[in-house]
């Protein structure tokens, strides 16, 4: 009936598939976990092949990353059971109920968010806490707030799902590298009239990363981002369902954008110097972020495609 699938890039997920194998024992509902390891180092490949000595876990090693959309596509396809549940392998497990609740909350042909949060113990380390903060600010939300918009709320990392829903829609493996693959999945559930329904079932998030990785990080989505903007442009319930996006088609309805671009690279070296340091500060992630959207949207290669009809 459940099909566990599980993502691992560089981390060591014995604990999360252990924890949830046990779970999945306790409420007797009969189940496979998929573990595909993107091609990562030998030291954590060595961890993780060992939870292929349990009868019901399958553990896949690919000698290449393929990226985040395409792995998800991958333990799909190798799923037996009826209904899939993704999960991030930088995750923890914090209610001894996660299996259950999921369970009892299924409906047939809806799509269910579990949610995410973080430690609320502020990280010692100074490089994680622009990570963290955004987390904890950005992420983490109750089910009664990711409901007023759900398919603008839909995140990769924890979601149960019919394999039959999922067949349908696929996560686009044209989007390469980190971000907004969720976007584009949660826009193509709302095409089809999927009903998507979050829960407060979150996963902890144990994958701080260093700010300088996550600022990268942030660069390639907002890459991604506008690849979808020029792709989807027309598309007003995508568009209108980021922020970011929002605020760039305000800026060039009041023609704007070349005079913020102008203040944007004035102060960017601050910027970048705060969001690096003890106490950065969100609203300067987000003008960074701006201002590598409305310079990608720009480039000549961007400019010539033409949107989807």
């Amino acid at each position: 009936m459940l099909s566990v699938l599980i993502t691992a890039f560089n981390e060591d997920v014995v604990s999360l598939v252990e924890s949830i194998r046990t779970q999945c024992i306790e409420t007797a509902v009969p189940f496979e976990i998929i573990v595909c390891d993107d091609h990562s180092s030998e030291f954590f490949r060595k961890k993780n092949e060992r939870l292929a000595n349990y009868p019901d876990v399958t553990y896949r090693y690919l000698e290449n990353n393929i990226g985040r959309a395409r792995i998800r596509n991958l333990m799909a396809s190798m799923a037996r059971h009826q209904w899939l549940l993704f999960a991030d392998g930088d995750s923890r497990v914090v209610s001894s109920f996660y299996i259950k609740k999921y369970l009892d909350a299924q409906q047939a042909g809806t799509v269910l968010c579990g949610g995410r949060v973080y430690d609320p113990q502020r990280p010692q380390k100074r490089e994680f806490l622009l990570h963290w903060k955004y987390g904890i600010a950005r992420e983490q939300k109750p089910a009664t707030l990711r409901n007023r918009f759900p398919y603008r709320s839909f995140m990769t990392s924890n979601f149960l799902c019919p394999a039959g829903i999922f067949s349908s829609v696929t996560f686009d493996e044209s989007i390469s590298g980190y971000g907004h693959e969720d976007t584009l999945f949660g826009h193509m559930l709302w095409q089809k009239g999927v009903p998507l329904v979050h829960t407060d079932n979150p996963l902890l998030h144990e994958g701080l990363i260093p700010a300088g990785e996550f600022l990268q990080k942030g660069e390639n989505a907002v890459k991604n981002l506008a690849a979808l903007y020029i792709r989807f442009r027309k598309e007003r319930e995508l568009i209108e369902g980021v922020r970011l996006l929002r605020t760039f088609l305000l800026l060039e309805k009041w023609h704007l954008t070349s005079l913020i671009v102008f203040f944007l690279r004035v102060f960017h070296p601050l910027f970048m110097k705060n969001l690096k340091g003890k106490y950065p500060v969100l609203l300067f992630y987000d003008l960074v972020r701006l201002l590598w959207l409305i310079e990608e949207v720009r480039k000549p290669h961007l400019l010539s495609a033409q949107p989807r009809e």
